[in-house]
């Protein structure tokens, strides 16, 4: 089942074992024209992580490289303590320094120009061809880490391949941990959200990963990829959700249409909608429906979620 049907439980762990079953599994998956090497450090601090969210962000981060070595060349993860000292994160953009547990993974594909790592953590955003993935799977990895107050460092280059740097604030030996953890989510500008969302989106794949990134950043997540399910669901349990985020393009009924059925039936209800950058929906008509937030693909995490949390608010 994904992630996103249930909150996450983080809880201290130790990252080593964890990595290196999480290898084990994806060594069946990479080809045997990729070399794989692992070089995991013992005896290391403990970091606040869901077990689920550790391998969500291995499996993300190891089939992109396969993918983008065309099933030939070197996959080399690392895990070790790293001090860093005033970077800027390649995901969120803001800078940070301290002590951190370094899971790093580096490949010797294609490599990419500054412009596609600038974008590569938004929803949506794929280099694949039509069929060959959602362009999910990094922003996922950004929804879990910066939910545990860590960061990304991306380092590539045409032709020589990628690293990519997940850096998780490491707990210190004593005082409340989960104190700790939360302070670090405080210190980053991103504190868990405490709601309930209805989340509609027809494409299963994108639904269940657009899940997982917001039940990473703390919210209740209940799926549909059926809108007429979707209002079903609200008709029956009126009081039950906080938010409705609601894709436009959907068979049955479009999402301005959801919106305006839910309005009919719950007024104080609010809808967030995303569409396509070919759809332009005039403010007047978005007021009409009752949405309070519209966002056009490929949508950007932040402005998500920053969104979510002017409406949920008010």
């Amino acid at each position: 089942p994904s992630a996103a049907a249930s909150a996450a439980h983080p809880a201290p762990l130790s990252l080593t074992p964890l990595i290196n079953e999480s290898c084990k599994m994806l060594r069946s998956t990479i080809p045997s024209s990729v070399e794989f090497n692992t070089e995991l450090s013992d005896n290391l601090p403990l970091v606040m992580l869901d077990p689920v969210h550790v391998e969500q962000v291995m499996m993300n981060l190891c089939i992109n490289a396969r993918d983008a070595m065309d099933n030939r060349g070197v996959l080399s993860v690392t895990l070790g303590l790293s001090e860093i000292d005033d970077r800027v994160c390649t995901a969120c953009r803001q800078r940070f320094e301290g002590r951190y547990l370094e899971l790093s993974v580096r490949d010797t594909g294609s490599g990419m120009q500054p412009e596609t790592i600038d974008r590569i953590f938004e929803p949506f955003f794929t280099t694949k061809e039509v069929g060959k993935g959602t362009g999910m799977g990094l922003s996922t990895v950004h929804g879990i880490v910066h939910e545990h107050g860590g960061h990304i460092l991306v380092e590539s280059e045409i032709g020589k391949g990628t690293l990519f740097r997940v850096l998780l604030p490491a707990l210190s030996e004593s005082g409340d941990e989960s104190l700790l953890a939360e302070s670090n989510l405080q210190a980053e500008g991103c504190p868990p959200i405490q709601a309930h969302v209805l989340l509609v989106d027809d494409e299963i794949s994108v639904a269940e990963f657009m899940g997982d990134l917001l039940t990473s950043r703390g919210l209740t997540v209940s799926l549909k990829t059926d809108s007429l399910q979707a209002l079903e669901e609200i008709r029956h349990h009126p009081d039950t959700f906080d938010l409705v985020v609601t894709d436009q393009t959907m068979p049955r009924q479009t999402g301005t249409e959801l919106a305006a059925a839910i309005r009919r039936l719950n007024p104080e209800l609010p809808v967030i909608l995303y569409s396509g950058h070919s759809e332009q929906l005039p403010e007047e008509k978005l007021l009409e429906y009752g949405i309070r937030g519209f966002l056009k693909k490929p949508v950007d995490i932040e402005q998500l979620f920053s969104t979510m949390r002017e409406i949920l608010s008010d």
